[in-house]
């Protein structure tokens, strides 16, 4: 994939990031990448520039683009392939892709220990400030992780966190994985589209990187996507001992063999389960017993299961609602009710009120995105039809196993659309603030929309 150079005065570029195969093979879906350094902005100065080369450096690095990745110099650490032959006029007009890196200190095998010793004394426990906008460790994030360390070396049991929809649950585990160096962690997600989301949040250390909690000399970890279940055990094994962390969903998990689940809990030496919620299942709770009870911490937004019975296991840290709310990590919640007592004309009549009040955000300058949830993968495709006339909008329609599924979360994520009708999807733990009005057309006597008040 090509990266667009990205020029912010005559004299600044972008570099781009750069990933590693760890392990692919064109016969197996699952995978293991690296992320081994970000994106960069230099200001630059030319240097040299003939035929299919310019030289130019930050005055500090020299840095060599070139369209013939044939002739690489052996003196030089940075070298990048273009689409095309490179010029400073070129540079200016935007007009140069970035293929890939040829050459970088940095593009090399890590080994397991490599990455968790650098990690050591690399990450910055300090709580955000508010008052001067400064973008650090949230309290509830700080308060969970002191609970969870209170408890590590003593108790012999599993233990939940409770954190709301918008305190930054994942990166409490990020931050466990980076601070206290958990050797081979396997987090466990409920659905596919949230394996593909905490995926992308480990492989780049989100928010830890961006706010700057960890610092350049930290290694990114080696994330392996679980997608298929393993035939061979020395595959697995192989995995296993080229991997820091794994993501995977329930049902994969307890696809295993026996055998498979066995290497797997012996392997990893922390286990997170997200959304604990889902977690209540036979199948689930025998992989679990393959676990020593310590491995285990639990994460919820509710300490309620599905069924509407409490989570078995202890809650060691619940940041309230209440609290939630005080501190602003989200607001009011508004409810719109929409009356029509023809069951035919329910959607319709929601569809209405929604698309108004979305017009009139817009209007605003708020960039709010409507989700309209159904029942089933019939009733969805019934409700497309109906927001499919506000063209404008661009609607999209997704479920479970879709055709271009990937694709179509992708899009969700860049904020193509703004109207997405969905089945039992892009609802708990899906990472997207801008979706601000969720829409439920409920059999019972009165139809309902509810106004999603979550700060941007």
């Amino acid at each position: 994939m090509f990266i667009y150079i990205n020029i912010y005065f005559m004299d600044s570029i972008i570099l781009p990031w750069h990933k590693s195969d760890v392990w692919r093979k064109a016969w197996c879906k699952n995978f293991i990448l690296q992320k081994l350094f970000s994106n960069k902005e230099v200001k630059f100065q030319i240097e040299e520039e003939w035929r299919s080369v310019l030289v130019f450096s930050d005055w500090e690095i020299k840095y060599w683009l070139t369209c013939n990745k044939n002739k690489i110099p052996d003196n030089l650490d940075f070298i990048l392939l273009t689409d095309k032959r490179p010029t400073l006029e070129s540079l200016k007009k935007w007009e140069i892709k970035f293929k890939q890196w040829l050459k970088h200190p940095k593009i090399k095998k890590y080994s397991n220990d490599d990455i968790i010793n650098s990690w050591n004394r690399n990450f910055t426990f300090i709580e955000e400030d508010k008052t001067k906008k400064i973008n650090w460790l949230r309290k509830p994030q700080i308060w969970a992780i002191y609970s969870w360390l209170s408890h590590i070396k003593t108790s012999k049991e599993i233990w939940t966190i409770v954190l709301p929809t918008w305190t930054w649950k994942t990166e409490t585990m990020l931050a466990l994985l980076i601070a206290w160096k958990l050797e081979k962690l396997l987090i466990v997600v409920p659905s596919k589209s949230l394996r593909l989301q905490l995926f992308e949040k480990f492989i780049n250390l989100w928010l830890l990187e961006e706010f700057e909690i960890i610092n350049n000399n930290c290694i990114y970890p080696k994330v392996w996507i679980l997608k298929e279940k393993f035939s061979d055990i020395n595959e697995l094994k192989d995995f296993l001992d080229n991997t820091n962390v794994i993501i995977a969903t329930m049902n994969i998990l307890t696809d295993e063999p026996p055998e498979n689940q066995q290497i797997i809990s012996e392997a990893c030496s922390n286990i997170f389960i997200d959304e604990a919620h889902h977690s209540k299942a036979i199948t689930w709770e025998s992989f679990c017993k393959n676990f020593s009870k310590e491995k285990i911490l639990q994460f919820t937004a509710t300490p309620f299961r599905n069924d509407n019975k409490r989570l078995d296991w202890n809650i060691i840290f619940n940041f309230s609602l209440k609290e939630a709310q005080n501190d602003w990590y989200f607001t009011n919640i508004n409810f719109i009710p929409v009356k029509e007592y023809n069951s035919s004309n329910w959607d319709l009549k929601i569809a209405e009120v929604w698309v108004k009040k979305l017009r009139d955000d817009i209007s605003k300058g708020k960039n709010h995105i409507l989700m309209a949830r159904c029942e089933n993968k019939k009733h969805a495709m019934n409700v497309f039809e109906i927001y499919k006339k506000h063209s404008d909008l661009n609607p999209v329609l997704v479920y479970s196993n879709i055709k271009w599924e990937r694709d179509i979360l992708e899009s969700i994520k860049n904020k193509e659309h703004k109207i997405i009708v969905a089945v039992d999807m892009l609802w708990e733990g899906f990472d997207l603030p801008e979706l601000k009005i969720a829409c439920f057309g409920l059999i019972v006597k009165s139809v309902w929309l509810r106004w999603l008040n979550f700060p941007i």
